[in-house]
C-alpha cells in the first residue's frame, strides 16, 4: 500500500517490481519499476505550475512503468 499512496518514499528509490494478480480474470501481471516520465512532464508544465525544481514527495515526480508483462 506505501507503493500505491507514497511511492517517492517507498522502495528503492521508489522503483521496485510489482506482481500483481487479477482474480476477476485469473492472470498475473507483473511491472517493472524503472520507467520513464510521461511525454507530458516538460520542463514548461512544471513551471507553469510554479515548480523550479521537482516536486519532492508527490505523484508528478513520479514515472510511469517502463514494462508489463
Amino acid at each position: 500500500m506505501l507503493n500505491v499512496t507514497h511511492g517517492e518514499a517507498a522502495s528503492f528509490p521508489s522503483i521496485a517490481p510489482l506482481v500483481l494478480y487479477d482474480a476477476a480474470t485469473k492472470t498475473v501481471h507483473s511491472y517493472i519499476g524503472a520507467g520513464k516520465a510521461p511525454a507530458a512532464a516538460t520542463l514548461a508544465f512544471f513551471q507553469a505550475k510554479g515548480y523550479k525544481t521537482m516536486p519532492d514527495l508527490n505523484i508528478l515526480s513520479q514515472l510511469l512503468p517502463a514494462r508489463r508483462t
